[in-house]
């Protein structure tokens, strides 16, 4: 099978993102996006971090056609990636999204591939992702799970799911109060958790675009996929990250693990106690977790004024 389109999302890690460039070179996709966002003004250093960045990406010597979308002014996480995924669909139909911190395994451009071509058409399916957190090997013999999270660390989606995107997170409050109604949580800590995420991006002291995309996710009802073996690591966490500082956390993900054949699960249903899991270990953590979480931000808050 041949290597899907791949977008590649940078910004100033020339080290890791030569990494990921390197999984992408042994992957030889014949089509590949590049997109990179600018320095920031404030940021003296970053003109030289952005143009080695760049320079990281520029041995493509395979058959590949190459299309970059390079900015020269800094535009910020949220407007920068969203609109580079567009830019990319747009184009494309269906592909694969890495960013400069999310290294896959070959395993993951095969599991993507396939499971592109076979959810095609299938409205449910809105993702791909390529990280595991939690899994249940042997159920059914099965390769990946269905689940209402969407991590990504490196996916894969298609044009008629992205167009759901609500960026602005204009429908938010609808979706609130119909999920209220029609019993959607799994828990009150989780639509507590999720309230307030997803309110503090729309009023924008969260600078992301991938709580709107889970957002969207949900009141379209779509599903993602999960690989039970892990596919993709991330390489961002430390002080050079944009939203995961915590140097040393283990939410990077698991080692990269052998896929084997691509096995489909039986049935289409969610699996509904992995997605109790996810939601503890990658979003409420445990309370010590809390704690530092909450000590992080403080400092954080107290660094930028200072």
């Amino acid at each position: 099978m041949k290597t899907p389109p791949v977008l590649l999302i940078f910004f100033r890690r020339p080290e890791q993102t030569a990494r990921v460039f390197e999984a992408i070179r042994e992957a030889r996709p014949e089509r590949l996006f590049l997109a990179a966002d600018g320095p920031r003004a404030h940021r003296p250093e970053e003109p030289a971090q952005c143009a080695a960045t760049r320079a990281a990406v520029g041995a493509v010597d395979w058959p590949c056609e190459v299309k970059t979308w390079y900015r020269e002014a800094n535009a910020g996480i949220r407007t920068n990636v969203a609109e580079a995924i567009t830019w990319f669909l747009d184009q494309v139909g269906e592909g694969i999204i890495l960013e400069d911190d999310c290294l896959p395994s070959p395993d993951f451009f095969r599991f993507a591939g396939e499971n592109l071509e076979r959810y095609r058409t299938d409205e449910r399916v809105m993702q791909i992702c390529g990280s595991s957190f939690v899994s249940r090997p042997g159920t059914e013999g099965a390769s990946y799970y269905f689940s209402r999270y969407g991590h990504n660390w490196g996916w894969a989606t298609w044009k008629r799911a992205w167009d759901h995107l609500d960026l602005a997170l204009d429908t938010l409050e609808d979706f609130l109060r119909e999920a209220r109604q029609a019993g959607f949580w799994d828990s009150a800590k989780e639509e507590l958790y999720w309230t307030k995420m997803f309110r503090k991006t729309r009023d924008l002291p969260i600078d992301t675009w991938d709580y709107q995309w889970t957002m969207s996710l949900w009141r379209t009802g779509g599903l993602s996929i999960y690989p039970h073996q892990n596919l993709v690591t991330n390489l961002g966490f430390g002080d050079l990250a944009s939203n995961t500082t915590e140097a040393g956390s283990t939410k990077g993900g698991r080692r990269p693990e052998a896929l084997g054949p691509v096995v489909h699960p039986v049935a289409g249903f969610r699996d509904r106690v992995l997605d109790r899991r996810s939601f503890r270990v990658m979003y409420w953590g445990t309370p010590w977790e809390r704690l530092v979480g909450k000590v992080q931000a403080l400092r954080r808050r107290w660094t930028a004024r200072g």
